[in-house]
């Protein structure tokens, strides 16, 4: 019976106490109870099932006539849609409970609840038992239905976790014959493909926690007993006790593999499509029988400036040129009698206005039913027909030129090569095309990163000039006078590049052969005259020093005997003697002056040293010397000499003209040079007016030896700087010279 219905209740009790106790406690509740009926064994309880429409029993399980869970057994196979409340004793509560699990609806224990409780448990059996039968009937239809269908029909019980499946469903979907209907959850959620379990499970428990959802759908990937991957869309319907909490769910698999095979080969058919159309460097265009446009593809805008719909019934040879025009006409009239044609190349006119050379091939599709239509896909080929022009004019010119002539594309890779390029590169056509020259003209320094800040440098169409080396196919080394040029398209954009290379090898080898000599012939003449030089002083100072300091001491002693003289004695041995010394000490002086000083024993900056203390002995002037960081034995003796010259030149020059009160001289040595500065306070003069002296010449030929720069700096009033800078690798490697290669 419907659960709203008026309530009749059977009460089987052989206790007449226990059974008038229910009997006023389901009076006192709200139920519409229409009768309540007594019995006092089974045998009397079962006729009034039999006679009566019994809404619902009341069961004590011990009465006289009967045998525990054997009389309930008896009953539901008697009345299998009678709802049924175990009535027990406390002591039978064990029993009870076994009693729900044979398909009892509930159990109260005498004495132990409410009218409250007594109220919930009537409604709820009866409704519970109600929709159980409901469920079992519409299974048996879903059943019979199932084996007709390719769907499986699903009752999943979530307090007992169990579901029943119908196995011509199951054996369907999972191309299998081994299922008998039963299972649980897991059995199902481990044959879900792994990536889209979490989203079926979501799905199901969003559903079962909302209480006010009834129904749920989705759709996702299994895996199949024989490993193949197949589709499912799965239906439920929710089912829900009083409180709204989720109790079974029933619903239907459906495999709609074959459905989402289709649409994933249809989609992937339109992603191609779009990918090749709207992607494409190519114009897509169909037109009709008489040439008119049916169809444009997006592209159009980008390479024709028109948008697709502007083209929707025009014919095309309005945008011909008109010297282009007949023979793509007469091509059209070809493609009707063929299935496809390659185009030779025409203009078409741009939005702008210009014309562009356009590549084109026509596919005759007028018999297919989904096309209708001239197929014809066209490039833009403007730039490589412009280069190709050029190409073909250059050559003309370039064979009969003993330079090396290339032609770049925008990639930076040859795409022609003259004669002469091979015969100084050594390198033929077909070993080139398609090649950067960086990797194969390979200079004495190779660096790709000197190629590339070359062709950036000539990147906006700017000529570059300049000499370059690298080996050719021989490994014999080759210099060039290199010319590079770009060629820009409409943007602004690089597309090709244009080279011209001339051999210079032999004018480079003559070149330096000459300056080779010029620089040795110069230093030996100025070796050979320091040299001399040297050796004469250093002769005259031995000469004044041994014979004439030896005569002048001889000379006193003479005069110092003259002493026997009475008369002038004192008076001209104290003159001479006096005169003697001073002879003596100027002599001594000048030797010391041109001797070559004992660098080699005591060093380049201590000799220096010597040298200021002795003119500050006998002149008015302070001289300070500092050397900062200065490591003089990585020097030669024969530089520090020079180097002492030229210090020992201007110490020279300030004390015959400067006048000066103070002179610093600063020896100092970095990473890449070495420098000498001696600066004075003296009264200056103006370098624009005075020309170099004696002094000045020696000190910047002495400088030259070692490729030293002599910078001198003074003005009136305000001193004199002379600054002399040497490159420590030409002190270190004398004549090393560098090439730049790419």
């Amino acid at each position: 019976m419907r659960p709203e219905q008026k309530k009749t209740i059977l009460i089987i009790d052989d206790n007449p106490g226990d059974q008038l106790l229910l009997q006023d406690n389901l009076l006192s509740t709200g139920l519409e109870i229409e009768n309540i009926i007594m019995a006092d064994n089974l045998e009397e309880g079962m006729v009034f099932i039999r006679q009566k429409n019994i809404s619902l029993l009341f069961l004590d399980l011990f009465l006289p006539d009967g045998d525990g869970l054997h009389t309930l057994s008896a009953i539901i196979k008697f009345n299998q849609k009678l709802p049924i409340v175990i009535y027990s004793g406390l002591a039978d509560t064990d029993m009870a409970v076994k009693a729900i699990g044979l398909g009892a609806q509930d159990f109260l224990i005498k004495g132990e609840f409410s009218i409250a409780l007594l109220e919930k448990t009537v409604r709820y059996s009866i409704e519970r038992k109600f929709t159980l039968d409901a469920l079992e009937e519409s299974n048996k239809r879903y059943s019979i239905l199932s084996k007709a269908t390719h769907d499986m029909v699903w009752d999943w019980d979530l307090e007992k976790n169990t579901i029943y499946r119908n196995p011509e469903g199951w054996n369907k979907i999972f191309r299998t014959s081994v299922y008998d209907g039963t299972g649980n959850k897991a059995d199902w959620s481990h044959r879900v493909h792994p990536d889209d379990r979490k989203k079926m499970q979501d799905i199901i428990e969003s559903a079962i926690s909302n209480n006010t959802q009834d129904l749920f759908e989705a759709e996702f990937r299994i895996i199949r007993d024989d490993g193949t991957l197949g589709c499912i869309e799965d239906r439920g319907y929710i089912i829900r006790n009083e409180k709204g909490r989720a109790i079974r769910i029933i619903g239907a698999s459906h495999d709609i593999s074959e459905r989402k095979n289709a649409e994933h080969k249809v989609m992937l058919s339109e992603q191609r499509f779009k990918a090749l159309v709207q992607n494409s460097n190519d114009l897509l265009a169909i037109l009709d029988v008489d040439g008119n446009y049916i169809y444009n593809s997006p592209t159009s805008k980008n390479l024709l400036g028109y948008d697709p719909e502007f083209f929707q019934d025009k014919n095309p040879f309005s945008f011909i040129h008109e010297d282009d025009r007949q023979m793509t006409q007469d091509c059209l009239a070809e493609i009707i009698e063929k299935k496809y044609l390659r185009v030779p190349l025409f203009r078409f006119k741009h939005a702008s206005g210009e014309w562009r050379w356009l590549e084109s091939v026509a596919t005759n599709m007028l018999d297919d039913p989904a096309v209708r239509g001239i197929v014809v896909n066209s490039r833009d080929v403007t730039e490589r027909k412009i280069a190709d022009d050029e190409i073909e004019k250059l050559s003309m010119v370039a064979k009969k030129t003993l330079s090396g002539v290339f032609i770049l594309n925008k990639d930076k890779e040859i795409q022609w090569v003259n004669d002469a390029f091979s015969t100084i590169t050594e390198f033929s056509f077909a070993e080139v095309i398609g090649k950067k020259p960086s990797t194969f003209l390979y200079g004495k320094d190779p660096d790709p990163a000197i190629f590339e800040e070359l062709f950036k440098m000539i990147g906006s169409g700017t000529t570059y000039e300049g000499e370059r080396c690298y080996y050719t196919k021989s490994g014999k080394p080759v210099y060039v006078w290199l010319q590079l040029q770009t060629l820009l398209d409409s943007k602004g954009n690089p597309i090709q590049y244009f080279g011209v290379q001339t051999d210079i090898t032999r004018q480079k080898e003559l070149e330096e052969k000459v300056e080779q000599e010029k620089l040795l012939k110069q230093k030996q003449i100025t070796d050979a005259v320091y040299g001399a030089q040297e050796n004469e002083r250093s002769e005259i100072g031995r000469e004044l020093h041994d014979n004439v300091n030896q005569l002048l001491g001889a000379t006193r002693l003479y005069i110092n005997m003259a002493r026997t003289d009475e008369d002038s004695r004192d008076s001209l041995l104290t003159d001479a003697s006096a005169f003697t010394l001073n002879a003596i000490e100027e002599i001594r002086k000048l030797s010391k002056t041109l001797i070559t000083p004992l660098i080699k024993e005591i060093g380049l900056v201590d000799s220096i040293k010597e040298l200021a203390d002795e003119i500050m002995i006998a002149h008015p002037v302070r001289i300070e010397v500092i050397d900062g960081n200065f490591k003089e034995e990585e020097l030669n003796e024969k530089f520090k000499l020079n180097i002492f010259r030229i210090a020992q030149e201007q110490l020279n020059n300030i004390l015959k003209h400067a006048q000066a009160k103070q002179v610093k001289i600063l020896i100092n040595m970095n990473e890449h040079n070495l420098i000498i500065v001696i600066a004075d306070d003296g009264i200056g003069f103006d370098t624009t007016k005075r020309k170099n002296g004696i002094g000045i010449t020696n000190i910047k030929s002495r400088s030259e030896l070692y490729n030293g720069i002599v910078e001198l700096h003074s003005e009136l009033g305000k001193g004199t700087s002379l600054a002399v800078t040497f490159n420590k690798n030409d002190l270190l490697q004398a004549d090393r010279k560098q090439v730049v290669t790419f």
